[in-house]
């Protein structure tokens, strides 16, 4: 609490005018302008009570001097005397009984306390070195009374005995928490060792569960919900006549289910996620020479309304041409071209605009002239050529190019030549189901033992595929 003016008080900032005024014990709260005049009426009021204090403490101070002066002339007085008594308090100290009588004069108790005080009883050989310790004490300060410090010391220790006591008792009851849970987990680790031990499930009927579930909770797992989703025929491939171009039922994604009585028709799965992802399929055999063409009919749009996320186009078919060597998803790699119901044409993941938009109902005519330097792929709908779509030069595709369909929701039906043009073909193109025999690239073929077959069973459907490790 430092010293002002009330002339410097207008001066101060709100933050010291607050700090000034809870130094002081006073409210800091308010605007600048009733701090100013909160600080100077109690400053106003320190120097009033000032003047009052110094007299009272100037008072005091003259009475304590004068009652210390009193004071050291008695104990110098008593110390003379000691020094002269001092033999024959040792004979009178030699004869007194153990016994100390209770009843003693308020003078003698006085100077009992005086000499404890002093430390007087005890050493008697050097009473000036203590007066004048005892002296350097007093300027310093006053000491309490031996018998209230002997009061507090006992109030302290009896606390401290109380706070010492009191976590342990806590300590116990929390131990006796901890036993009573370790009883009942004891109780349930018993009852789970029980059910195991008894249990009968097979791994394959609890296949996923690696952790024991809790004793207080049971499933049952006969009434848990199947996921509904469309089972497919992998276990044979139907019997059909080889000679045949057809819809390739080997190389073809599983997840697109083939007419196995013509071959020329494919539905895809939609339950679930498959209704997210592409299916393709491509055609028995290639070819390397001559103009060939077939047709695709887009037939149904498949319900797709259980999906969560709206797609921009959830119907979507692409038709077009590529290499036995390349993937199913038609359009996206080096050697495979495609012409989607978007309008767009693709190869190796490079989009272009190209012909109109086509969907349910629409017929593409799937055209490719091998003969002529460079190739030309191009396209019809509903018998309107849309021009020429890729030109590609034979040094930069060394094998045959088998028709490829690409399908995502829709349904789709295929004329490789046993059917009349659904539309008017392009002048000197021939189907591709009309080439000799000896003119076609029989695709990939499939494994003609089950040894040579490997199976995968990811929880979706099943995958097969040759062995080629041996």
């Amino acid at each position: 609490m430092s010293d002002l003016d009330i002339e410097d008080i207008s001066k101060l900032k709100v933050a010291e005018l607050r700090a000034e005024l809870q130094s002081r014990g006073h409210d800091s709260k308010g605007v600048k302008a009733v701090l100013i005049e909160r600080l100077k009426e109690v400053i106003e009021k320190e120097k009033s009570g000032k003047s009052e204090e110094k007299q009272e403490e100037e008072e005091e101070t003259e009475v304590l001097h004068e009652e210390q002066e009193d004071q050291e002339e008695e104990q110098e007085q008593e110390q003379e005397q000691e020094q002269e008594k001092e033999p024959e308090q040792q004979d009178e100290d030699e004869e007194m009984p153990e016994d100390v009588p209770q009843e003693d004069t308020v003078e003698e108790k006085k100077e009992l306390e005086q000499e404890q005080q002093n430390g007087q009883v005890e050493e008697p050989e050097a009473p000036q070195n203590d007066s004048t310790c005892n002296d350097s004490k007093k300027d310093d300060y006053e000491e309490a009374p031996v018998e209230q410090l002997d009061e507090v010391k006992k109030e302290v220790e009896e606390d401290f005995e109380k706070e010492a006591t009191e976590p342990m008792n806590l300590d116990s009851e929390v131990k006796q928490e901890n036993e009573v849970k370790q009883e009942a987990t004891e109780e349930s680790n018993v009852e789970v060792k029980h059910e195991t031990e008894t249990s009968t499930v097979h791994e394959g009927d609890r296949r996923g569960i690696k952790r024991s579930q809790s004793p207080f909770q049971t499933t049952d797992y006969s009434k848990r919900a199947r996921p509904d989703v469309e089972e497919l025929r992998v276990e044979h491939e139907p019997d059909f006549d080889a000679t045949e171009v057809a819809l390739d039922w080997y190389n073809s994604d599983l997840s697109l289910e083939i007419n196995e009585e013509t071959r020329a028709s494919a539905t895809p799965l939609v339950t679930g996620g498959f209704a997210y992802i592409w299916h393709g399929v491509r055609a028995t055999y290639g070819f390397l020479k001559g103009k060939v063409f077939y047709e695709v009919k887009v037939e149904e749009l498949l319900d797709v309304s259980h999906l969560e996320q709206e797609e921009v186009h959830p119907h979507v078919v692409r038709c077009g041409w590529s290499t036995d060597s390349t993937s199913m998803i038609l359009g996206e790699e080096r050697e495979s071209w495609g012409y989607g119901g978007t309008g767009k044409a693709s190869t190796n993941l490079k989009f272009k605009d190209y012909g109109r938009t086509y969907s349910k109902g629409d017929i593409i005519g799937c055209f490719i002239d091998l003969d002529s330097e460079p190739m030309v792929m191009s396209f019809t709908v509903n018998g309107e050529h849309q021009g020429i779509c890729y030109e590609v030069y034979h040094r930069q595709v060394q094998d045959a190019l088998f028709p490829h369909i690409l399908t995502k929701n829709c349904t789709f039906k295929v004329n490789f030549g046993k059917e009349e043009p659904w539309f008017e073909p392009l002048t000197g193109y021939e189907f591709v189901g009309k080439i000799p025999l000896e003119e076609r690239i029989l695709g990939t073929q499939g494994p003609e033992k089950r040894e040579d077959v490997d199976v995968i069973n990811d929880g979706r459907f099943t995958c097969c595929w040759q062995n080629h490790l041996g």
